[in-house]
């Protein structure tokens, strides 16, 4: 018998255990030019909806030019990009049709991430 998945959401611990595999898998160095790009195009800069709090985004992207920077997506909705040596970064979620939202990382998310690099091997993901 088929379940409506609305009526029977998945248990959070299951969630964060499949964005978990998902990070794990895709984290990858990323230059801070695709970064920019991605970002923009993500919120759809110039089309009104751009504020000073976005350009904290791409300020950040600016800092950490000359240290490599980490990103990952958990499902085609949530991206997020850290400097491993600046210990800090951001995320950006988005649904086609639905919610969307952005963040900068807590030193817990970048702790977890820099576990996530350490495991698969990216060089300098110890922060150092």
């Amino acid at each position: 018998m088929n379940q409506d998945p609305a009526l029977h959401p998945e248990p959070e611990d299951q969630v964060m255990e499949r964005r978990r595999d998902a990070l794990l898998e895709t984290l990858a160095i990323v230059e801070p030019d695709e970064v920019e790009t991605r970002f923009r195009a993500f919120f759809g800069a110039g089309s009104g909806a751009w504020n000073g709090w976005d350009e904290r985004f791409l300020d950040f992207i600016a800092e950490h030019r000359g240290t490599p920077l980490l990103g990952g997506k958990a499902g085609a909705e949530f991206f997020v990009v850290f400097s491993p040596a600046g210990r800090a970064g951001f995320w950006v979620f988005a649904q086609p049709g639905g919610g969307h939202g952005k963040g900068f990382l807590g030193a817990r998310d970048v702790d977890k991430l820099l576990a996530l690099a350490a495991q698969k091997g990216l060089a300098g993901a110890d922060g150092r």
